[in-house]
């Protein structure tokens, strides 16, 4: 993953909970966010339970990697 092009630092990594997956750095300065349902099919966002606000852990890492490509792509 790039550094933060304000304060060159690398982002922690959240853990996905909520309904989308939001990469922000520690400066403020820049961040990254996906909806998580965006990139399920109906039939995913039907057969998903969403416990305790998270969505399946398949979901959530898929929305991770497309935030990380979100960030390195970034302008």
């Amino acid at each position: 993953m790039k550094t933060c092009p304000f304060c060159k630092e690398v982002p922690e990594l959240p853990s996905g909970d909520g309904t989308q997956y939001e990469i922000v750095c520690a400066c403020g300065m820049a961040q990254s966010c996906v909806q998580i349902s965006d990139l399920m099919t109906i039939d995913e966002r039907a057969g998903d339970d969403f416990i305790d606000y998270r969505y399946a852990e398949e979901y959530v890492e898929r929305a991770k990697a497309e935030a990380i490509r979100k960030w390195d792509d970034r302008c």
